[in-house]
């Protein structure tokens, strides 16, 4: 939010920008109080400036924020697919010891460890995998 100094509304009067009966008597009277080379002027246009600095940091701040965020949601996507496929492998894996319990013949066939082999081997190479450390 912009604050509105004494010196902008002084300011304002005088440049004839607000109008209204007060306002052109109350120009009138401190027309004469204000300094001619326009030192009142330069110091509104500094706090105005003060202004828009702070408000650009503030906006290149929330900026920055925003793009960890996104950066942040994108890890968080990409951990929580990897914690899904390992779910899988040992859920997937937990069918085939409880089917050779049973004498299932029919449900171990159809497991494939060739492929539960690979599907290890790239989570333990994975940064984020089984036996792999930072």
């Amino acid at each position: 939010m912009f604050r509105i100094s004494t010196t902008l509304i002084l300011n304002a009067f005088v440049r004839g920008h607000l109008t209204s009966p007060k306002a052109d008597v109350w120009r009138r009277r401190t027309k004469a109080d204000l300094d001619p080379g326009g030192e009142v002027i330069a110091m509104a246009e500094a706090a105005l400036e003060t202004e828009r600095e702070s408000l650009r940091a503030r906006q290149l701040a929330l900026e920055a924020k925003i793009s960890e965020r996104a950066v942040l949601l994108k890890r968080k996507g990409m951990m929580a697919a990897k914690e899904a496929a390992k779910q899988k492998v040992v859920a997937d894996f937990m069918l085939f010891i409880e089917a050779i319990e049973k004498n299932d013949m029919e449900t171990a066939n159809k497991f494939d460890e060739k492929a539960m082999k690979n599907t290890i081997f790239t989570m333990m190479n994975d940064a984020g995998g089984f036996g792999k450390k930072k």
